[in-house]
């Protein structure tokens, strides 16, 4: 008998991972640590992956950076910077890597290990400290928007998202309050924060 069309299967669910890169989180380790667990799951330099999946890892700070494979094996960051109105800039195919792939494997890897190596807290250098007043801005929910992107063009998966900042900047940012009680007083409310902007992730009443 001829096989049906539908003996192949279900698409195997992708997986996207969302890491911030502040200079903030660089230094708290946040980085660092992520990537690090990221690389035991997906299989590190030398080391089997324990899942069979696509893999698309995203940095962010104060915009969001994709990391796009190149035809030398290596990998390339293409930052994107519409963080109010967050897209896809590269083919899905470029930023998805394959597990089941050795050379997509290897390439993984590889970024994963530069990445670890350019966030650590030993890479926090003087001019890192000195550009901080600069580098306050938080875009996490136009990350996790551009990851959902990226899921919905190869079918779906998870995604797992590390972040230990509030978003402060573009899509669903949000602010302090003004002459709010600092957080822990006797007289302190519900967290002292505002959308300041219509987020895509919440629903309204």
């Amino acid at each position: 008998d001829r096989p049906s069309a539908s003996s192949k299967g279900p698409p195997r669910p992708a997986l996207c991972v969302v890491i911030e890169t502040t200079v903030e989180a660089k230094r708290r380790g946040l980085s660092v640590a992520a990537l690090a667990a990221v690389a035991d799951i997906c299989g590190g330099l030398g080391q089997a992956p324990m899942i069979d999946r696509k893999v698309c890892v995203i940095t962010f700070d104060a915009v969001v950076h994709f990391h796009g494979r190149l035809k030398s094996g290596r990998t390339q960051a293409v930052s994107m910077l519409d963080v109010d109105d967050p897209y896809l800039p590269l083919s899905p195919d470029v930023v998805f890597l394959d597990l089941k792939d050795p050379t997509d494997g290897k390439t993984l890897a590889a970024l994963l290990d530069q990445l670890q190596d350019e966030n650590s807290p030993e890479a926090v250098d003087e001019q890192d400290a000195f550009d901080m007043d600069n580098d306050t801005e938080v875009a996490g929910n136009a990350a996790l928007r551009a990851a959902i992107e990226a899921l919905s063009q190869v079918g779906g998966g998870d995604l797992l998202i590390f972040h230990g900042s509030m978003p402060t900047v573009g899509i669903g940012s949000l602010s302090i309050l003004d002459g709010t009680t600092p957080a822990g007083s006797p007289n302190a409310a519900s967290p002292a924060s505002r959308p300041t902007a219509a987020s895509p992730f919440t629903a309204t009443p």
